[in-house]
C-alpha cells in the first residue's frame, strides 16, 4: 500500500494524454506487485527482490505523466 496511492494519481494523470502506455505500464506494476508479495510471504529477504520489476511500471507511469503536464503547460508538443 505504499504506492498505491501515488500509482494511482500517475495513472489518472498520465492516463489523460497516454492511455495505452499507461494501462500497460500499471499491469507490469500490479504483476511486480504480486510478485513481491508472494516472495515476501516466503520469509526470506532474497525473494523479496523478485518483484522489483514493478519500478519499471512506476517509473514509466512517471513519464507518462511529466509529459501530459508538459502538454498542458504548452512547453511540450505531441
Amino acid at each position: 500500500l505504499e504506492t498505491y496511492p501515488v500509482m494511482l494519481m500517475l495513472l489518472f494523470i498520465g492516463g489523460l494524454k497516454h492511455p495505452v502506455v499507461s494501462a500497460a505500464s500499471s499491469v507490469i506494476w500490479s504483476l511486480g506487485r504480486i510478485a513481491f508479495a508472494n516472495g515476501y510471504a516466503t520469509g526470506d529477504p532474497e525473494k523479496r527482490t523478485r518483484g522489483s520489476f514493478l519500478y519499471v511500471g512506476l517509473l514509466t507511469l512517471l513519464g507518462t505523466t511529466a509529459s501530459t503536464a508538459l502538454s498542458i503547460a504548452g512547453v511540450l508538443r505531441l
